[in-house]
């Protein structure tokens, strides 16, 4: 072996050169973790028509290609494609015209300045990401600032009530350890999980949604289980809470020598109790 036998969250901006090495294995598994930005449900942003006209206004593919290195899956669901209870959507295609005019019969105030929070080195690229995102809306006419914050300022901004946040956008992952339907939809849409009691971050109130969860946390057939789910992700989607960006995926190298690791569901935890070398 070389001097190193594996890495981990490696930076995306390494892919190619990583690839192109012959020392080394590439893995690039997906993850349980979403990438989204939440929208606030004040003023404008309130309007469900306002919030689907933001998601025609970033081309997700795009920034997966040019910011993520392809290390991302498009959102076409609230979920990971691969969570029990996961429903496939019909995806907000990249469309600014649609969007800008879906603003202008919504009566948006262009002139309104949007503040984007986001963190930095806490995602892969989450920087870049939050420019890019801030450079489509511009394209449409919205007036995005900017907000970086470190992790520790980042949730303590997060977990204010509604009406003490003074920003409108919001950077934000969420990736539980279980690949289940339940501990996103519930941690993210249910209402009683909006802070400071939660961390749902775009404060989502919909009492069918809500109703819909609670029906499928205590169902114990997963024919039913999977319906209630695909109920309440229709309802989500059309609402539209986030900007629905991306799964991301993880990325790792091993040295070509390694052999007999393996990587659990939610491509964070490796396991090498049966690694060896040949």
């Amino acid at each position: 072996a070389g001097d190193v036998d594996f890495a981990y969250s490696l930076p995306a901006t390494d892919l190619e050169r990583v690839k192109n090495d012959p020392k080394f294995t590439v893995l690039t598994p997906t993850s349980n973790r979403v990438i989204f930005i939440a929208i606030l449900p004040k003023g404008p942003l309130n309007d469900p028509k306002v919030r689907q006209a933001l998601n025609y206004a970033v081309d997700k593919n795009a920034i997966i290609n040019s910011v993520l290195y392809g290390l991302g899956i498009a959102a076409d669901s609230p979920i990971p494609p691969h969570f029990f209870g996961y429903a496939k959507m019909e995806p907000y295609q990249y469309d600014p015209q649609r969007a800008r005019k879906m603003l202008e019969e919504a009566g948006f105030p262009f002139d309104k300045e949007l503040v984007l929070l986001h963190p930095t080195g806490r995602y892969l690229q989450d920087k870049q990401v939050a420019e890019a995102v801030q450079a489509y809306l511009s394209r449409i006419g919205l007036k995005v600032t900017l907000r970086t914050m470190d992790w520790p300022s980042f949730v303590a901004a997060i977990t204010k009530p509604l009406d003490q946040k003074d920003y409108d956008l919001l950077l934000l992952g969420w990736g539980p350890g279980v690949a289940d339907a339940h501990f996103t939809l519930h941690g993210q849409f249910h209402s009683s999980q909006a802070p400071p009691r939660g961390l749902a971050a775009a404060h989502y109130n919909n009492s069918e949604v809500d109703s819909l969860l609670e029906q499928a946390m205590r169902e114990l057939n997963e024919a039913k289980r999977v319906e209630l789910y695909k109920k309440a992700i229709e309802i989500i989607w059309r609402d539209a809470p986030w900007i629905f960006l991306y799964t991301q995926k993880w990325f790792y190298a091993t040295s070509k020598d390694l052999k007999g690791y393996w990587v659990y569901v939610d491509g964070e935890m490796i396991f090498f109790d049966r690694a060896f070398f040949g």
